[in-house]
């Protein structure tokens, strides 16, 4: 959190009665929308600030990618006393956001919970796919559901999230042929008794695990903080 207070500032905001709003919260998803509720709840006066009017719920997105839910998207559940701003911002600085329109914002706190973004990387010329975003989700379904029967899909990362992905792609679609890619023992932060159900699990559904990928390659790696408080 970064919090100042403002002093000689012009407070640029619009659309409240009253003076300027204590909590600028940068991004709407689960944590900026539960800070921007809470601080709100609590009589503060909040902006929420979101380049989407929407919320995704972006634990879901493994199922949505294997095709056995619809897009988890809904409309921002926000509490009265949140004022929602469709922009981005640019920059971030003492008690001030700018917005790439060239608006400034400016309150006592800012409140950054811009979340994390995978890798955009390749390998060869394999492109890798993955579940940072609702778009990069799409794109990814959408490559699965062109495969033919027998092709293969390496899921790369053996945390949570790839085996849940792998797992659901696997029961989904067993025509095609899954794989967890991992540079160490799959399930070794388990216990004994949840890494033997774990491996009775792969075993059931076909999902071979390896070093190496193939195929149509998923990143579920986690997330890089390059170019984060930079500016």
């Amino acid at each position: 959190m970064v919090g100042c207070h403002v002093r000689g500032a012009v407070s640029v905001w619009w659309g409240m009665d009253g003076p300027p709003p204590h909590v600028i919260v940068v991004g709407a998803g689960y944590a900026g929308l539960l800070a921007a509720n809470r601080l709100a709840a609590r009589g503060r006066r909040v902006i929420l600030i979101s380049p989407e009017d929407t919320f995704v719920d972006r634990i879901r997105l493994h199922e949505y990618v294997a095709g056995v839910r619809a897009e988890p998207v809904r409309s921002l559940p926000l509490r009265r006393g949140v004022q929602f701003v469709r922009a981005t911002v640019a920059h971030v600085a003492a008690g001030a956001a700018t917005l790439t329109d060239g608006r400034i914002l400016t309150a006592t706190h800012i409140l950054l919970t811009t979340g994390s973004t995978n890798r955009s990387d390749s390998t060869g010329l394999i492109a890798r796919r993955s579940l940072a975003t609702l778009a990069a989700a799409r794109h990814t379904r959408l490559a699965l559901t062109s495969l033919p029967p027998g092709a293969r899909v390496s899921v790369v990362g053996a945390g949570l999230t790839g085996l849940e992905t792998a797992t659901e792609i696997a029961e989904a679609r067993p025509q095609l042929r899954v794989r967890v890619v991992s540079h160490g023992p799959v399930g070794a932060f388990l216990p004994d008794r949840g890494r033997h159900h774990l491996e009775r699990t792969l075993e059931r559904l076909g999902i071979d695990t390896a070093s190496t990928p193939e195929g149509l390659v998923l990143d579920c790696t986690g997330f890089t903080t390059a170019g984060q408080g930079s500016d």
